[in-house]
Order: structure tokens, then C-alpha cells, then sequence
């Protein structure tokens, strides 16, 4: 899937060690983690974006100590995880009780103006209902007959790091890689980077084209 053409190799500007890589990608420092975030930081915009960093911040570093380590790395039943759980229950049952209060306006208002007010109801018990997240129609997406050998290589990662594999691969061009999860039947799925070579090859002409 990928050319030795593509392939390039430079001294590191920071430390002079050997960087390979490929050209379409960015390319950064193993030895000295030269380049490894590119983009300039944001400037902070206010107290709160100065809170939210630094607590996104304080978390990131408390999970590479864990992982450092090698602690479990499971969800926990913190006091965010309570007020969070707490938090949905609560906008469920407001979903719930306008559905009963809608079904009850309709019955008892049938024919007169109970039933406009049922309706209603409904309808804003219909607009907070739960929704699932959905694969996405407007990309294509690879399942294992079609891309096997892509497949394989995501099992071995997913081996190799000590979690479940993905039912899907959706081929993009947003980002590298990255994990969802989808679907009443919480399908993972795997948005790729991959490009026009291997999407002509798997049969799909009208990929999202590599820049």
C-alpha cells in the first residue's frame, strides 16, 4: 500500500538522530519527541479555557503515571463518573415523564384541546430521546471480507496493546487514526487515513483522497 518512493529519511534538526517516515505524514523525533505536536498552541481565551486546560492537563498526566506504572487502566467509579450517571438518569426521566404526560394528555383530551397539548408534549419527548451513535452513510465503510489484510494488522495492534479489535474500518482523511463507538450493538469503529491508493485498491474510487 505504500511505495518506497514515499519513504524519506532526515537527521533529526534537534538531536541529529535518523527519522524515517513517510513524506504524506508528519514526521517526528523517537530519540528526542522533536515534532511530535506540530501545531502551535491555542491561546487561552479566558478564565475558563484556562481551567479546562489545565484540568485536561492534570488528567493526561495522572494517566501516563498509571500507565507508566502499569496499572489497570479500567473505568472508574469516581465522583465524575457518579455526577455524570446522575446527570443522565435525570434528563431520561424528564424524556420519560413528558412521554407518559403526552400519552395521558392524548387520552384524556381526545377530540378537544388536551389533545394539542399532547402533542406537544410528545414532540419535546421525542426531540430528547437517546440516540445512538450511527457508522457514517457518506463514507465508505470496510468490513473484514473486504479488507482483510488491514484487518489483520489492527488485530495484531489490538493484541499487541491488550484490547478488542473493531467490527469496521471507515476509510477518511480528517485525521490518522482514531476510535468510536457506534450503534446499538456498540460496533468499534476505526476512522483510517487511508487514502487513494489503498481505496482504489479495496474497489472504492470515490474515497476521501489523501492531501
Amino acid at each position: 500500500m505504500t511505495s518506497a518512493a514515499e519513504q524519506i529519511t532526515q537527521a533529526c534538526p534537534e538531536c541529529g538522530a535518523g527519522i524515517e517516515g513517510d513524506r504524506r505524514f508528519t514526521l517526528w523525533c523517537a530519540a528526542c519527541e522533536w515534532n511530535v505536536d506540530p501545531a502551535k498552541p491555542e491561546p487561552e481565551r479566558g478564565r475558563v479555557d484556562r481551567t479546562r486546560r489545565a484540568l485536561a492537563r492534570g488528567y493526561g498526566e495522572k494517566l501516563l503515571d498509571e500507565v507508566a506504572q502499569g496499572g489497570v487502566l479500567a473505568a472508574r467509579r469516581d465522583t465524575s463518573a457518579v455526577l455524570a450517571y446522575a446527570l443522565a438518569l435525570a434528563v431520561h426521566a424528564v424524556t420519560a415523564v413528558l412521554l407518559l404526560a403526552g400519552v395521558w394528555c392524548l387520552g384524556r383530551g381526545w377530540g378537544g384541546v388536551g389533545m394539542v397539548a399532547g402533542a406537544i408534549l410528545l414532540a419535546m419527548a421525542m426531540a430528547l430521546r437517546p440516540r445512538f451513535a450511527r457508522l457514517p452513510s457518506d463514507r465508505p465503510v470496510l468490513r473484514r471480507a473486504d479488507a482483510p489484510e488491514l484487518f489483520a494488522l489492527i488485530d495484531d495492534v489490538a493484541r499487541s496493546v491488550g484490547t478488542r479489535t473493531v467490527d469496521a474500518v471507515v476509510v477518511g482523511d480528517e485525521v490518522n487514526a482514531s476510535v468510536s463507538v457506534g450503534g446499538v450493538a456498540k460496533q468499534l469503529a476505526c476512522l483510517v487515513n487511508a487514502g487513494s491508493r489503498y481505496a482504489d485498491a479495496v474497489g472504492y474510487p470515490d474515497a476521501p483522497r489523501a492531501q
